[in-house]
């Protein structure tokens, strides 16, 4: 088991005199593992201090950067200008698509930008699949492994259809297939739109299945699971928010079937929604269950905390995740898992993996054997001795990559100051990548 600070990637072709990188962020690893896409978040050294992006491709084995993303995807006129505000990666580094928003210097909106390979297969992914130009104010995005379909939330009409029109002026979720540009509402239960916001948190392809995971207090599925909370208006912060999973089939050909249906995964044991889902923390797809992280005191009659667990669904039945045979006892925060379910990393307060530094700590679970570690520690088995704010995990879950304040992680001193990057592999966690779609 070794860990490493990750260095920083030179941002200076991204700014006119200089730039200073303030925090280092991992996107997502490679299909394969071998590569981790890194976020540089930077000032322009002399300018007023705004936020500037750098997306970057790094090459674990040789601990280089092996892509600047920012140079691919904006003209070298527009590249000390322009900005990448968000970035959807998948594939490898011989086989990759990109889908990024890019905020062009005098534009008056960002626009969609496919990358297949360093290749632009499309300037303006939204204007393409509607046949004409618009300006849509994109509030998430998330592409799929199969670089084919592409998870966007918005609250602009246009992508709507005419047969069922955008008219609740609230937050919607949508399925673009890059390949023909059929467009397909997610938040609309029986062809009719619903009231409430729904937030995009994750997309994955499970089974040849698409899944897409979002946050609402809409109610999508009734009968034997009925959504009760849903009409709770007076209830506290938290009371109506659940977590869903959205799930079509693929054709032959690729393509979504159209017969979705939804499945409520913050459910009770008495099959009502339980609530109190936390928006921050994410939903993770996987092929042995979804996971989610909330606050409700009655999933499950071990949690007795009054904090954020996570939590597990599997086949109609919701735990909580153990650490070690226990149950945390402090905020315990979903961040992402291995693509077959088994490794899960989280963010926790908890007593048990803080120890005297009272730190957040990064932890993972092996959802198999209920063996828990700290992932935020150094060699010698000391936890960091500050937070720990971020992190993804491999595809197979022999690394994970995150974001620290820590300064005794490593013999090196930390290179950002809004939080290092840190990537830990581990020598007793043997499973292949699962790649798919390559």
């Amino acid at each position: 088991m070794s860990i490493t600070l990750i260095a920083n990637p030179d941002v200076a072709a991204l700014a006119i005199s200089g730039a200073t990188v303030q925090l280092l962020e991992a996107v997502s690893f490679s299909d394969d593992g071998s590569h981790l896409v890194v976020k540089a978040t930077f000032t322009e050294d002399g300018g007023q201090g705004q936020l500037r992006y750098g997306y970057f491709l790094y090459d674990i084995e040789n601990e280089a950067y092996a892509l600047n993303f920012n140079t691919l995807l904006v003209s070298d006129n527009r590249l000390t200008s322009s900005n990448i505000e968000k970035f959807s990666f998948t594939g490898t580094i011989d086989n990759y698509s990109v889908v990024a928003e890019i905020e062009e210097a005098g534009e008056p909106a960002a626009t969609l930008t496919h990358l297949v390979n360093g290749v632009v297969q499309s300037a303006d992914v939204l204007t393409d699949a509607l046949g004409v130009d618009y300006d849509i104010n994109v509030e998430h995005f998330l592409l799929a492994e199969d670089a084919r379909h592409l998870a966007v939330q918005t609250s602009d009409a246009s992508l709507a259809s005419d047969l069922n029109p955008d008219t609740n002026d609230s937050s919607d979720i949508y399925v673009i297939d890059l390949e023909t540009n059929v467009i397909t509402r997610v938040s609309e239960v029986g062809g009719a739109e619903v009231a409430s916001d729904t937030f995009l948190q994750s997309i994955a392809i499970v089974d040849d299945v698409v899944q897409v995971g979002f946050v609402t207090d809409e109610a999508y599925v009734s009968f034997s699971k009925y959504d009760q909370n849903t009409t709770d208006t007076s209830g506290p912060i938290g009371t109506r928010t659940d977590a869903y999973m959205w799930s079509d089939g693929l054709t032959t050909q690729g393509a979504l079937t159209g017969k979705a249906r939804f499945t409520l995964l913050s459910e009770l044991n008495n099959n009502t929604a339980s609530g109190f889902v936390s928006r921050d923390a994410g939903i993770a797809l996987t092929g042995s269950g979804q996971y989610f992280s909330s606050t409700s005191e009655f999933i499950d009659s071990n949690d007795q905390n009054e904090a954020l667990d996570t939590f597990v669904y599997q086949n109609g039945e919701v735990s909580i995740l153990n650490y070690n045979d226990v149950v945390l006892d402090n905020t315990t925060q979903l961040l992402d898992s291995s693509t077959n379910g088994r490794y899960v990393v989280l963010l926790s307060l908890a007593s048990q993996v803080s120890g005297t530094t009272g730190s957040q700590q990064l932890i993972m679970i092996d959802t198999q054997s209920g063996e828990g570690r700290v992932v935020s520690q150094n060699a010698a088995g000391n936890a960091g001795d500050n937070y720990s704010i971020g992190g993804v995990i491999a595809p197979s879950g022999v690394a994970v990559a995150f974001t620290s304040l820590a300064t005794n992680l490593t013999n090196e001193l930390p290179n950002a100051f809004g939080g290092s990057l840190y990537l830990r592999q581990f020598d007793d966690i043997n499973s292949s990548p699962e790649v798919k779609f390559n």
